[in-house]
Formats: C-alpha cells, sequence, structure tokens
C-alpha cells in the first residue's frame, strides 16, 4: 500500500513531468491536494483583474474549458499508472492502478 506522502509526491512528480506547474498551483489555478480519500486534482479558471488582483470564476462559467483541464489531467495520470475517477468535476488519485496501466474516469 502507498503511502500518503508518497501518493501525492508521485501525483505532483506527474503533472510536473507533462509541464503542469504544481510548484505555484495559485498563479496557474491547479489544485493539488491531500484529502482523507486520495490526491484530489483539479483546476479552477481564475482571472486577473486591471489591478493585479485575480477571482476565481464561478462554477458553471468556464465548463468547456474546466472540462478540458481536467482530461488532460487525467490523461497525464492515467498514462503514469495512477488509479483516477471522476470526483464532483475533479479527480480523486487514491493510488496505482492494479495493472500499472493505468485508469481513467
Amino acid at each position: 500500500m502507498i503511502g500518503d506522502l508518497e501518493l501525492f509526491e508521485g501525483v505532483c512528480d506527474a503533472l510536473w513531468a507533462s509541464g503542469f506547474d504544481v510548484a505555484h498551483t495559485r498563479a496557474t489555478g491547479l489544485q493539488v491536494g491531500l484529502r482523507a480519500r486520495g490526491v484530489l486534482v483539479g483546476w479552477r479558471v481564475e482571472r486577473a483583474h486591471g489591478s493585479g488582483e485575480r477571482t476565481t470564476v464561478p462554477p458553471g462559467a468556464e465548463d468547456g474549458r474546466r472540462e478540458a483541464v481536467t482530461r488532460a489531467l487525467a490523461s497525464v495520470l492515467v498514462f503514469d499508472g495512477w488509479a483516477v475517477t471522476a470526483w464532483d468535476g475533479d479527480l480523486m488519485v487514491m493510488g496505482r492502478s492494479e495493472d500499472g496501466r493505468g485508469c481513467g474516469p
């Protein structure tokens, strides 16, 4: 069984290796967090205002973009061998897939 920290680091490493900026999640809208059931991965659309202030766009306002990025995230994680499931518009990674080939939502 994989430990929580190892799971979190493995997911972050897979995303980083594919070009997602996990070091500065607030800047890109990428959200990666350890939860009781695994690692929750999602993307929130953010808009910058003229003052430099950023706000998160309400759910539903940018569903097409969010869905496209979520599918890309799922593809990266499944390709890397993680078991991924859809979780309220985001992705939950609970460990490695049993056959090591990954499985997606």
